[in-house]
């Protein structure tokens, strides 16, 4: 018996931290629908950050690029409520719009949110159950593609401006 049997049957995994403190973008890789160890059913929003928005003060924040998830748990009061929440956020609907036909489109093989950037934030509080500080995830929507290209020109901006002045600096030498 080899030491990698039995790969061939397995689920690659995503490496990617849930949200944390703060507001970010983030790109929408997949919706997927799928269960744990334990079988119980979840979905879950696979996305990567491509700006940090704000930060909070003394709590960790993620990083451009970093790999990001945000699960929806069957087992946790009121997640179809949070699911239905997010949908209507990012796709710009009336909640009682949302059907579970819509839902199965979401996380189905055509993945009609990916590529779509959203504003996610994590925001703090206190466990009902256990007491501890948590993190909940809230999807405030998509950003608008305007919105976003004014980001990218006023990054790159910064950025020529941010070579030019190394430029200069060497120059002077």
């Amino acid at each position: 018996m080899g030491f990698f049997d039995g790969i061939e049957n397995t689920r690659a995994s995503f490496d990617a931290s849930f949200i944390k403190h703060g507001v970010y973008w983030c790109k929408i890789n997949r919706v997927k629908e799928d269960q744990n160890r334990a079988k119980v059913p979840f979905v879950a929003v696979e996305m990567t950050v491509v700006r940090v928005v704000q930060t909070e003060a003394g709590k960790q924040a993620h990083r451009v690029g970093e790999e990001v998830s945000a699960l929806f748990m069957s087992n946790q009061d009121g997640y179809l409520a949070r699911f239905k929440r997010f949908i209507a956020n990012v796709m710009g609907v009336e909640v009682d719009k949302i059907t579970s036909g819509a839902c199965d489109i979401v996380v189905s093989a055509k993945q009609p949110l990916a590529g779509s950037i959203v504003e996610v934030e994590g925001k703090g509080r206190v466990s009902k159950k256990t007491g501890k500080d948590v993190t909940g995830t809230v999807f405030s929507r998509t950003v608008p593609k305007p919105e976003v290209e004014a980001y990218i020109a006023q990054a790159k901006a910064a950025e020529i401006k941010a070579h030019d002045a190394m430029t200069a600096a060497q120059t002077a030498k």
